[in-house]
């Protein structure tokens, strides 16, 4: 008579002599483990490293320190560049669809903005409330990327040289150390992951629920960044990988078919979203040379996407205060195209439908730098395909095809060919060669990828933002309450010069609490220097105004409007302005430097001075629509920037 006990379970091995599986007294997960091929389950008795509890506190040692490191860097790094926009946007306004909709340099990210708001809402200007979200999200997607590795290869310890590649590359580095890159990244490898989970468990146990949780985290991920997109077709390749058919027709049976509502919801959300995204997306025609395409596609691949498999680029080149691009030593890069090569045949050679997932790893990186050469692409920029953060999508589906193209799936029959069922038996026999085999590659992986992580931790540490706002945030209270501060440039060190109207010191305080108002003309000037300090001011001379044709009045202004010629015709800028004049009452008037357009400033009674900032070209400014009864004389009037009073370096 057949023993059903669990304990007659284990000891037979997979199935021993009996002819029913004993579902009954065992957990879902048991029964996949206890029926998985041999070539999965360990000979004789496991030791330590392949235990579950072994490998679990293996994979947490990963996690902790790849968070370890990653907080290290973001503790000596700031706010950049897109980030300060980010937040003004928000700070600007009240949650709306037209905020949350905004279409952003390419960026279609309704989920972002609305966790970006909420921030502000919560923790205005707050640098550390970013960070924790960042280490929140990052430890959460690699709790997921351990239990998806479990749940498609089982608790094995070759699953170890994965997951060790994923904690520490420096694929997704900046993707962490970038607040703005974070936003978009960071959900999409969460529920792309989670959603994959749900494809494993959808395939497996026939889950209608299942299938729901995989539509529910395509669409969540799209609302976070519109290479999402992908998500549906990789979701598909994963089904099939699951299911392992035998053929087209299985695969049309028991992969499409039977989870064909999933599919085809996928799929009309897929077309509805690029249809609307092809109607808001701005193209502009930009001058791309195919020698400059063909480079980025290919120095993508050999400088940057085959290195970082085997813990590189190990060499880089700085770009400013956006990290650095891969700039591997040209004979290394040929050695990890070789090594790769021999990889892709060895392992095609031992295991069945390797080939896909070599091809799978080739699309998802195509995908990316074709990405960047019809969005960011601009002539001189090759160098684009070398910076990470541009593929880094990319990244889970490398980590799991780099596991699929040499282990067999939980419940996986036939994976192996002859070279590889040989392999395995031999690990299979030989304990020891199998787990130093596993401890030298982690560690391998582990220290080239943390010495390719030095120097990009390095750049982004350099951001001068940090002391600049350290300053700012001990001086604005400080100030009168009753402070205006005009918007100039900041240095271009903290924010660059490629965000137009919205590059100016308005946006970077405006967002922090308690920050000064920013108007159009103030009587009281203040200045923030380069270092981030708010001092007093003063409006230097670049074009001064031509002497008055009134000696005791200089260019008087009647209350009907009138015009001061200055010296030197301005060029089309924004400058700051100062007005020294004479009112016969309080009221407003209209000012106009050339073609620009017109600056609304009050006025007091008597002799003041006002300063402005004025945008526009020409020879002249034009005062008009002053207040009834408002007539003006100017004695002098000069363009110019706002420097210290001090005499202390702007």
């Amino acid at each position: 008579m057949c023993d059903l006990t669990m304990s007659n379970f284990r000891s037979r091995g997979a199935v021993g002599s009996c002819a029913v599986l004993p579902f009954k007294h065992a957990s879902a997960r048991e029964v996949i483990e206890q029926t998985a091929p041999a070539d999965l389950v360990p000979r004789g008795q496991p030791t330590p490293l392949l235990t579950r509890r072994g490998l679990r506190w293996a994979a947490a040692l990963m996690i902790a320190g790849q968070l370890l490191i990653r907080a290290v860097a973001l503790s000596g790094s700031y706010f950049t560049s897109d980030d300060f926009l980010f937040m003004r946007f928000a700070s600007l306004t009240q949650l709306s669809a037209d905020y949350l909709f905004l279409f952003y340099n390419g960026h279609f990210m309704p989920a972002g903005f609305l966790y970006v708001w909420f921030h502000q809402y919560w923790f205005p200007g707050s640098y550390q409330a970013a960070v924790a979200a960042i280490l929140l999200l990052q430890c959460a997607i690699s709790v997921a990327m351990w239990v998806l590795l479990t749940r498609l290869f089982g608790y094995r310890a070759a699953i170890l040289l994965p997951m060790a590649w994923w904690c520490f590359t420096v694929m997704t580095l900046d993707t962490s150390l970038w607040w703005a890159a974070a936003i978009n990244l960071l959900p999409v490898q969460l529920f792309g992951i989670v959603g994959a989970l749900f494809t494993v468990r959808m395939v497996r146990r026939r889950s209608a629920l299942s299938g729901l949780m995989v539509v529910a985290c395509f669409v969540v991920s799209l609302a976070f960044f519109e290479k999402a997109i992908i998500l549906g077709p990789l979701f598909l390749a994963l089904a099939a990988a699951v299911a392992a058919p035998a053929s087209r027709r299985e695969f049309i049976t028991r992969v499409v078919a039977r989870h064909l509502a999933v599919w085809l919801a996928v799929g009309v959300i897929s077309v509805a979203y690029l249809v609307y995204y092809k109607s808001i997306l701005v193209v502009y025609e930009l001058e791309r040379s195919p020698f400059d395409v063909m480079r980025v596609l290919v120095e993508g691949y050999v400088l940057a996407d085959i290195p970082v498999i085997f813990g590189g680029p190990w060499t880089w080149y700085p770009i400013g205060d956006l990290g650095a691009a891969a700039s591997p030593i040209t004979f290394v890069a040929v050695i990890c195209l070789n090594v790769t090569a021999g990889l892709v045949a060895l392992s095609i050679l031992m295991r069945r439908h390797a080939v896909w997932a070599w091809l799978a790893v080739v699309a998802v990186t195509l995908i990316a730098l074709v990405a960047i050469v019809v969005g960011r692409l601009l002539p001189g920029w090759t160098f684009i395909g070398h910076i990470y953060r541009y593929t880094a999508d990319a990244a889970p589906v490398i980590t799991i095809a780099l596991a699929f193209a040499f282990l067999p799936i939980l419940k996986e029959r036939t994976a192996y060919r002859n070279l590889g069922r040989t392999a395995a038996e031999w690990l299979g026999a030989h304990r020891v060669p199998r787990i130093a085999l596993v401890i030298v590659g982690v560690n391998a992986l582990v220290l080239s990828s943390l010495y390719s992580s030095l120097f990009p931790v390095e750049q982004w540490q350099r951001n001068p933002a940090r002391g600049y706002f350290a300053n700012l945030r001990a001086d604005i209270p400080t100030l009168p309450p009753d402070t205006t501060l005009l918007a100039q440039a900041p240095p271009a060190t903290v924010m660059g010069p490629f965000f137009g109207k919205w590059g100016t010191t308005e946006t970077l305080i405006a967002p922090l609490p308690g920050a000064p108002h920013f108007g159009s003309s103030t009587d009281t000037l203040y200045t923030v220097r380069s270092d981030g300090h708010i001092v007093a001011g003063r409006v230097s001379t670049f074009i001064p105004s031509d002497l008055g044709p009134n000696p005791g009045c200089g260019w008087p202004i009647p209350n009907s409007g009138g015009t001061v010629r200055l010296k030197v015709a301005a060029v089309p800028w924004t400058f700051s302005a100062r007005i020294n004049y004479l009112a016969t009452q309080s009221g407003f008037a209209n000012v106009r430097l050339g073609d620009g357009e017109s600056v609304r400033v009050p006025l007091q009674q008597g002799a003041h001075e006002v300063n402005l900032s004025l945008t526009g070209r020409g020879d002249t400014v034009m005062i008009s629509d002053l207040t009834p009864g408002l007539a003006v004389c100017v004695g002098g009037l000069v363009l110019g920037q706002i420097v210290p009073t001090d005499g202390s370096p702007p």
